[in-house]
């Protein structure tokens, strides 16, 4: 065991483990690999990949076959954020699913309303903030990020399973989701805000290049008016695949960090999104939403403004 762990656990003590630590949104790969069998704990992998399809085009698809052939975090089981945690029957993908859905869903991976979550993806972090937020909008508060994800597990050499999914363990007492209605909105509450009927600070979490229009990634460039940039490349520590110290994200993020301002953040389908959901979290911010259907919906609609630089 490595001192790292050691100290983490000393730290905690050896009574109610989960709620010792339970201080905020991520866990460090020490943490969890020192409590990887810890009762009550489900590790989820959430990872999309992108596929080209050719002529510039390319297809997300939840990365279930990677799981199984390159390796995941022992425990780990498999979410399909595409299709189980996504409302398969709206027009755009990735939207947040129902209550119904999810809850079916938690009990096929054993998440009861005590059951401590730890989503993780083998990218930069961005599809397992949105299972996050997913999980935080619809009442579970004991689910946390990995910090770092795979790439930093495996940077540090620990170990993986192959193979498919491990079987759930009991979820105890069920989960009833509810949703929280200040979690997501919608494109009328975004022209609200540009017509200033409607609270918050409107944050773009795409690239620079996108935000500015001088790149297309969707129907049309540009950002939605009024927007605040914050791209969510620029949180990520590329030595580690870790979010940026706090008091980092604190500076980059300052001009979101406006006392008693809502956020409301916004890419392309809500995924980005929340990446800069967890900074903010991490921060101590606590009003924030996700405009869900994002640029996949306002960009297709030509009545709809975007500015470009």
């Amino acid at each position: 065991m490595t001192p790292a762990i050691d100290e983490e656990k000393a730290a905690m003590g050896q009574t109610k483990p989960v709620e010792a630590w339970l201080r905020g949104s991520l866990v460090t790969t020490a943490w969890l690999a020192g409590h990887i069998a810890l009762p009550g704990l489900c590790v989820l992998d959430a990872t999309i990949v992108k596929e080209p399809l050719g002529d510039l085009r390319y297809l997300r698809r939840p990365a279930a076959r990677e799981f199984e052939t390159d390796g995941h975090i022992p425990g780990a089981r498999f979410a399909d954020l595409a299709g189980e945690f996504s409302d398969a029957r709206a027009a755009l993908p990735f939207t947040c699913p129902g209550e119904e859905q999810l809850a079916a869903v938690a009990r096929t991976h054993g998440i009861g309303h005590e059951t401590f979550v730890v989503v993780y993806d083998s990218l930069d972090g961005i599809w397992a903030a949105r299972l996050w937020w997913v999980l935080r909008a619809f009442g579970h508060e004991r689910v946390a990020v990995l910090d770092g994800g795979l790439r930093k597990w495996l940077s540090e050499e620990r170990p993986v399973e192959r193979g498919p999914s491990a079987l759930s363990n009991s979820a105890g007492s069920a989960w009833r989701p509810v949703r929280n209605s200040r979690s997501f909105v919608d494109r009328e509450y975004v022209l609200g805000m540009l017509k200033g009927r409607r609270e918050g600070l409107l944050c773009n979490a795409l690239r620079r290049p996108v935000f500015s229009g001088a790149e297309q990634a969707y129907a049309r460039p540009g950002r939605i008016p009024g927007s605040l940039p914050a791209p969510y490349d620029e949180l990520i520590d590329r030595t580690t695949n870790a979010l940026l110290p706090v008091e980092v994200l604190r500076e980059r993020l300052a001009h979101l960090l406006v006392q008693g301002e809502r956020v409301v953040t916004y890419c392309g389908g809500g995924v980005t999104a929340a990446g800069i959901a967890l900074a903010l979290t991490v921060c101590g911010a606590d009003d924030i939403a996700i405009y869900d259907d994002s640029l996949n919906e306002w960009a297709a609609d030509p009545a709809l403004p975007l500015i470009v630089d």
